[in-house]
């Protein structure tokens, strides 16, 4: 008798542990703080939708509406962000923050594993892991910011995910959270991300 595979919850515990036994640069969370202020925003923000969804199970009104508040701040207008699961990228500030917000109620058990960075603090590299339903995540989000001073915004966000199912299974989940939207706000129901 063949012994079941391992849950999406076991690989994801095991793909950590192995990250867990990475400890060098970039590996280490405490060495991330100060690079560059808006990033810093950005962790914190992820921080605070953790903290939200370990207390409540899902993202909370005031949540979201704080997070909406802060990626605001962190987002130029003219953001630019290419989906893990389409080749065209979305553009502006409202849009990239209704994708960045909802994306973070899909993802749950999402966590940093390492970050990089050029020499500029302007460009940066945050690989990570999470779950989409029970499927386990891998994922790069590559973020570009227009300065690193004390107002430096994001003005280029890419995602990229594996495995294919996550990515598929990510891009129904946002399909569905965004004709929500779009239909909250008044448009039609075929409205597409």
């Amino acid at each position: 008798v063949r012994p079941s595979p391992p849950s999406g919850q076991e690989l994801l515990a095991k793909y950590r542990k192995a990250m867990d036994l990475k400890n060098k640069d970039g590996h280490d969370p405490n060495t991330w703080r100060g690079k560059n202020l808006a990033l810093d925003k950005w962790h914190e923000l992820v921080e605070m939708y953790k903290m939200d969804e370990a207390s409540t199970g899902l993202h909370s009104k005031d949540m979201r509406s704080q997070g909406l508040s802060i990626l605001s701040e962190i987002l130029h207008d003219d953001v630019v962000f290419h989906p893990p699961t389409y080749w065209k990228a979305r553009h502006g500030k409202m849009l990239v923050g209704i994708i960045l917000g909802e994306v973070s109620s899909i993802f749950t058990d999402f966590l940093y594993h390492r970050q990089l960075q050029d020499t500029e603090g302007k460009n940066f590299m945050l690989e990570f892991s999470a779950m989409v339903d029970e499927i386990p995540v891998q994922g790069i989000d590559i973020i570009e910011f227009n300065s690193n001073s004390a107002v430096a915004q994001i003005v280029d966000f890419k995602v990229m995910v594996r495995p294919p199912e996550a990515a598929l299974r990510l891009k129904e989940k946002m399909e569905a959270r965004i004709r929500e939207f779009m239909e909250t706000m008044g448009s039609g129901p075929n409205s597409k991300l």
